[in-house]
């Protein structure tokens, strides 16, 4: 599969791509020390799959094209108490194959930052589901750190389950709310 489009978000396992059509993670496996940024034009090359309820383009070879100063978000789906809820559900009883997977979007989020063990977590009132943060480095993670016990709000889109009852976003900006 090939999929060209603007990085939109960094984790350490690699970035999201998006364009007119859709968004795509693209998965490195291992760490992933951002070779790109938020606006570069990046066209990816591999196999897809399916993990954790999420679609990714695997064991692949990406190519920079350029950097896209006009890229801007699209306007984020709320994640409300209801929303999480539903995008946990829709997988409830499903085997995690393509036909079953939770669409990469650009969502935003407003809740609790916690942190437990190593995973960076954001409760909603109403839901017992986390929202499970993958950030793009140490310096980031530290910065989530100073805001931990605190109302925070977060952008980024979705890529995956985590641990059957976490919704995976990859990290594209975070404050206080």
């Amino acid at each position: 599969a090939t999929f060209t489009g603007t990085v939109a978000a960094v984790s350490r396992k690699g970035y999201v791509l998006a364009n007119d059509e859709g968004c795509m993670q693209i998965f490195y496996g291992t760490d992933y020390f951002s070779q790109y940024a938020i606006g570069d034009q990046v066209t990816a090359k591999g196999i897809v799959k399916t993990f954790d309820y999420g679609s990714e383009i695997f064991h692949f070879h990406d190519e920079y094209i350029s950097y896209d100063e006009d890229f801007v978000f699209p306007a984020p789906e709320i994640l409300t108490a209801e929303a999480i809820d539903n995008y946990v559900a829709s997988t409830h009883g499903l085997a995690p194959y393509k036909d079953n997977v939770i669409p990469t979007t650009y969502v935003q989020v407003t809740g609790t930052l916690m942190i437990e063990g190593t995973a960076y977590n954001i409760y909603v009132d109403g839901t017992p589901y986390a929202v499970n943060i993958f950030t793009p480095d140490s310096n980031t993670q530290m910065l989530a750190a100073e805001m931990a016990g605190q109302h925070v709000v977060l952008s980024g889109y979705t890529i995956k389950l985590t641990g059957g009852n976490k919704l995976g976003v990859v990290f594209s900006s975070m404050a206080l709310a």
